[in-house]
């Protein structure tokens, strides 16, 4: 969801995963922290869970992206940072690719890096309500707008509070934030793989057309958020929607010069 790589600074955390160096930017916990401080009620123990919940998650996110680089032979590395993370693709040379700088892909291997983010999310939320449902026990969620009945099921609630939170806090952002990276709104995925669809459609127009939808998406979110009262949302599309419009201006008025 990043467009650029964030500053280092002393207190990243660093480490390697499968091969895959992995760095955490002090602004990532922080962020967390607050976006839970309403669905904790502020207890300590429930924050812990709610973070780290958020850090797999995101994880899993973004090692779907670095996986997907490596398939097609190129290293990466994880930013972790604000409300998300990138996965910088490196080893390669060329022009600007959809998920980093200096890296040329066709559009078809784009689109698969750019969805196996969200998918891998989708994936383990997947694998979470299998391993709860086969433990005969109910989902966590079942007092959660949009949350089906199918989905939650008829066993017992998972006996463990602490459990039945972390499964919880594991399921929001696996579902919601995956379904909401989908949104063909740039640079989101969903937006990046509306951009390489549209240009292997048109490639004359095909970016012009997919900062239009970027747009009409933005809005179209946004006013659903607005009328669901999710003033994050509301903000956070809106800006996304300006920020292509202005972006669809820039490019217009230079002839169309490569985005």
């Amino acid at each position: 969801m990043l467009i650029g790589e964030p500053q280092r600074t002393g207190a990243d955390v660093h480490f390697v995963l499968m091969g895959i160096p992995v760095r955490v930017h002090p602004f990532f916990w922080l962020m967390a922290v607050i976006l839970g401080l309403n669905l904790t009620a502020g207890d300590a123990i429930l924050i812990l869970l709610w973070v780290l919940a958020v850090f797999l998650s995101i994880m899993v996110h973004e090692f779907g992206h670095a996986l997907a680089f490596r398939y097609y032979g190129i290293s990466s590395s994880v930013v972790l940072y604000h409300l998300g993370g990138m996965a910088i693709p490196g080893g390669a040379h060329g022009s600007f690719g959809s998920h980093g700088y200096g890296v040329s892909m066709r559009s078809k291997q784009q689109i698969v890096i750019s969805a196996s983010g969200p998918v891998a999310q989708l994936l383990l939320a997947a694998v979470v309500v299998l391993l709860v449902r086969v433990a005969g026990h109910q989902v966590p969620g079942a007092n959660l707008p949009y949350v089906r009945d199918w989905l939650v099921g008829s066993g017992t609630p998972i006996p463990n509070l602490y459990v039945r939170w972390f499964v919880l806090y594991l399921l929001l952002p696996s579902i919601f934030w995956a379904l909401m990276n989908l949104t063909p709104v740039y640079p989101l995925d969903g937006g990046q793989i509306a951009r390489e669809v549209c240009l292997l459609n048109n490639a004359r127009d095909g970016i012009r057309h997919s900062l239009i939808l970027s747009i009409a998406a933005g809005v179209a979110v946004a006013a659903w958020a607005f009328s669901a009262g999710q003033i994050f949302l509301v903000l956070l599309f809106g800006v996304l929607a300006y920020s292509n419009y202005q972006t669809l201006q820039g490019y217009t008025h230079s002839g169309g010069r490569p985005w």
